[in-house]
């Protein structure tokens, strides 16, 4: 009986250790995450010139302002949760 008792023992340790280690299946692959940054830069059409706050600019001209278009792109994030993109106050960048 006592022999019995050490063999299961012996046989639920070793199950113990094997289930702690997990395959490849198992494990996720938390590598790290891709990020690209696309940027264009266009000139401003006449409408939009006509939105532009100028009140405080001398002789403003359509041809001193830019579109900046900014495409941030992440893969690889699925297993990432609250991802923050801190990005520049530019406004503030320029006039100083």
């Amino acid at each position: 009986m006592n022999k019995k008792v050490v063999g299961f023992v012996y046989a639920l340790l070793t199950v113990i250790i094997l289930s702690a280690c997990s395959t490849e299946e198992v494990t996720t692959n938390h590598s790290d995450p891709q990020v690209s940054v696309s940027t264009t830069v266009k000139p401003l059409t006449k409408k939009e010139f006509s939105e532009v706050e100028v009140f405080e600019l001398t002789s403003p001209s359509k041809q001193d302002f830019r579109k900046v278009h900014v495409v941030l792109t992440l893969r690889g994030t699925d297993y990432l949760s609250n991802i923050q993109v801190k990005l520049p106050n530019y406004k503030q960048a320029l006039i100083t």
